[in-house]
């Protein structure tokens, strides 16, 4: 699920082992504008929503043409813009908007098959533009894009160090790098505040895999200072955590049998919302990062309970959802954002759309109420 930002648009995809298709569907109506068949290789909306960059290789019935290309599609699924084609002898894997222009990174076969290289799309224009910034292959990860419109990149170096650049789409350059962490400290795709101006960090643990940083002391670095914030204690797992708006994050703490949500302001002034016994809570933030879907579930082999809320940033304030969705382990069904305020409803064969502020009317997408009974 892929929300346009600003509401009005999703884009609803689905997986198998040998494709991946996709539909641009209404959020208010739940209707179905338009299917792109597989493959759909990466894909990004503006960040006013109003366009859908498609990274594909699709041909008809079914077919893969040899000549991958990047469509452009609005909110209610019309073609906005002519496709434009990948270079020779690459493949564009991730993609980004920087204000009118798309952002890539290519992983070049052949004679570059051992690189990564960042490339721009300038507004209008039917050729990519080569920045000159390349390293390995699997090494460059766009981040996000930030609150000003340009695109941050993480950089996993060889010496194991993470550094943190800037694309300068409108003068076709990679900047930076504005952070530079050294090989102890470990950092991840969505650890970068919206605005660029803070990083989250973990501690590495020696030679093992980045997951081990799990339960390691988090800090929060400082752009263009030595300086840091205290962030998540070491009892918080690396990926249970969440940028809002406003340079918030929120995280899931464990501490013995306690499970508790908390809130730090960029000042680094934290908040303990809730707390839960023998619970595991996941965290989504909404497209906007002005909300919070807060999901809570027993421990395997724990009792406990079922519960879901959304947390309102703006206004602090953490809100029930009522009967949870999903009431029972294992049950195969999980929510995400479909818009600022719009739920995603996602069950075998089901995906509904339901307003936080209109519980229980839900538009289907695919399948029915019946589906989920």
């Amino acid at each position: 699920m892929l929300a346009a930002p600003g509401g009005g648009a999703a884009l609803v995809e689905g997986w198998s082992r040998n494709s991946r298709g996709a539909w641009i569907a209404d959020v208010p109506t739940g209707r179905k504008l338009r299917f792109l068949p597989p493959w759909v290789v990466a894909r990004a909306w503006k960040s006013d929503g109003s366009c859908l960059a498609v990274v594909t290789d699709a041909g008809p019935l079914g077919s893969v043409r040899g000549d991958p290309r990047v469509e452009f599609y609005g909110r209610d699924g019309a073609v906005v813009r002519r496709a434009v084609p990948l270079r020779d002898s690459e493949i564009l894997f991730k993609i980004a908007w920087s204000g009118d222009d798309l952002v890539g990174i290519g992983f070049g076969f052949g004679h570059r098959s051992a690189s990564a290289n960042v490339i721009v799309l300038k507004s209008g224009a039917g050729a990519w533009v080569d920045t000159g910034f390349e390293r390995p292959a699997g090494s460059l990860w766009p981040m996000r894009t930030l609150d000003d419109g340009r695109v941050a990149l993480l950089e996993i170096g060889a010496d194991r160090g993470s550094r943190v650049h800037v694309v300068d789409a409108a003068h076709g350059k990679v900047e930076g790098p504005i952070f530079d962490l050294p090989a102890g400290e470990t950092t991840d795709e969505g650890d970068l505040s919206p605005s660029g101006n803070l990083l989250l960090a973990f501690e590495r643990a020696p030679e093992g895999p980045r997951n081990e940083a799990s339960h390691n002391p988090g800090f929060i670095h400082r752009a263009g200072t030595a300086t840091t914030l205290p962030g998540p204690s070491s009892g918080t797992w690396h990926a249970w955590h969440a940028w809002l708006a406003d340079d918030r994050l929120a995280w899931v703490e464990w501490q013995g049998g306690e499970t508790t949500l908390k809130v730090q302001t960029r000042d680094g002034r934290v908040t303990s919302l809730k707390s839960w016994t023998n619970a595991a809570v996941g965290l989504d933030p909404s497209p906007d990062g002005n909300a919070l879907f807060v999901s809570v579930l027993p421990q395997p082999d724990k009792s406990g309970i079922f519960e879901e809320l959304v947390y309102l940033a703006d206004e602090s304030r953490l809100v029930s959802l009522g009967p949870p969705f999903s009431d029972r382990l294992h049950d195969l069904k999980y929510t995400l954002w479909a818009g600022p305020r719009t739920l995603a409803r996602i069950a075998p064969g089901v995906v509904a759309f339901e307003d936080v502020d209109a519980l229980g009317k839900r538009r289907f997408v695919l399948g029915s109420e019946r589906n989920l009974r």
